[in-house]
């Protein structure tokens, strides 16, 4: 059963991708990132080099994220954000509700 297409931009060398992880289409991954159980990067995402996607990461779409990163177990992040060098997103703290609160995290971004 053929279920779809999908076509994924680049996936460069030393990747590791655990059980479920979803990668959307247009999607590209620089180099020695760790995808752990059931993480999900939605489509049109630029992946960086040496990054770390706990259990249930779940990523939108249309977001940069550049290296060093960590995303904590159950962490979000909407579309069109950009998470810059060593940004670390825990637990349920999502950017929309630190935004909403008037927290300012120096490490992410609106993309225009």
């Amino acid at each position: 059963t053929t279920y779809g297409t999908y076509s994924i931009k680049k996936i460069v060398c030393r990747n590791i991708f655990m059980e479920s992880v979803i990668i959307g289409q247009e999607t590209d991954i620089g180099n020695g990132n760790t995808f752990w159980l059931a993480a999900h990067v939605a489509l049109h995402t630029h992946v960086g080099n040496y990054n770390f996607f706990t259990i249930f990461a779940a990523i939108a779409g249309n977001i940069v994220i550049r290296d060093f990163c960590i995303f904590g177990a159950n962490s979000k992040m909407k579309n069109s954000i950009k998470a810059r060098d060593g940004t670390l997103v825990s637990l349920v703290l999502t950017f929309s509700i630190l935004q909403m609160c008037g927290v300012y995290m120096r490490h992410l971004e609106v993309i225009n």
